[in-house]
């Protein structure tokens, strides 16, 4: 299990890559590290890879406290979800975070794809 996240200050990008089994207590965790960084409040894009993402143990309540903590109407995230269990996970993120009025998610099955929507 692995949940691991840079922040590049020039592009005012986060980027978060999920490997292995991911469950509810790193997916909390790594919300808590992001919250407590102080680069991460200046980064307005962030792009999450779940591309060796094997399984996550989460429910739709968790997945929803996640998105409500995410979600900020400035802020464009790109996820990056290629199997077919990471990208529906990643469609009901995004479900949540837009009925809390942020529009700004995206949900892909391509890195590139994801980084081009992302930078434009």
């Amino acid at each position: 299990m692995s949940i691991e996240y840079t922040i590049d200050e020039a592009a005012g990008l986060i980027t978060t890559r999920l490997s292995g089994h991911v469950d509810t207590h790193a997916l909390r965790q790594l919300n808590s590290k992001v919250d407590s960084d102080p680069k991460a409040a200046a980064c307005r894009r962030g792009l999450v890879d779940c591309s060796e993402l094997t399984s996550i143990a989460a429910d739709a309540m968790v997945v929803r406290e996640l998105a409500m903590a995410r979600s900020a109407p400035q802020r464009k995230v790109a996820i990056v979800a290629p199997s077919d269990a990471s990208f529906g996970l990643a469609r009901v993120f995004q479900g949540f975070a837009s009925a809390e009025k942020s529009a700004g998610i995206e949900v892909f099955r391509d890195r590139d794809a994801a980084l081009a929507w992302l930078m434009a």
